[in-house]
């Protein structure tokens, strides 16, 4: 039950600041969490990585409503080899 508590807590972290919709610092928390919990079930069973696509696709959302096409060709780029190459 301790050894859950670390990876318990950031997830909720994330998640939080997905709720409020500060995506690239849940981004940030999810890959904090995936770095420093590697065998967690909550790493190994995707739902990170689900998490974080959902964040990315909520941000290139956010910016084409702001007309920010700069900055999400920036945003893109940034996460582009990591995360797009499967991106749905």
């Amino acid at each position: 039950m301790v050894g859950t508590i670390g990876p318990e807590t950031q997830l909720r972290k994330a998640l939080t600041l997905t709720l409020h919709g500060q995506n690239r610092d849940a981004i940030g928390s999810f890959e904090a969490l995936t770095k420093k919990f590697p065998d967690s079930s909550l790493v190994r069973d995707n739902i990170v990585k689900s998490n974080i696509e959902e964040n990315l696709r909520n941000e290139v959302d956010r910016l084409y409503q702001r007309r920010a096409y700069w900055d999400i060709v920036k945003f893109y780029t940034q996460y582009r080899d990591q995360y797009f190459r499967k991106f749905p």
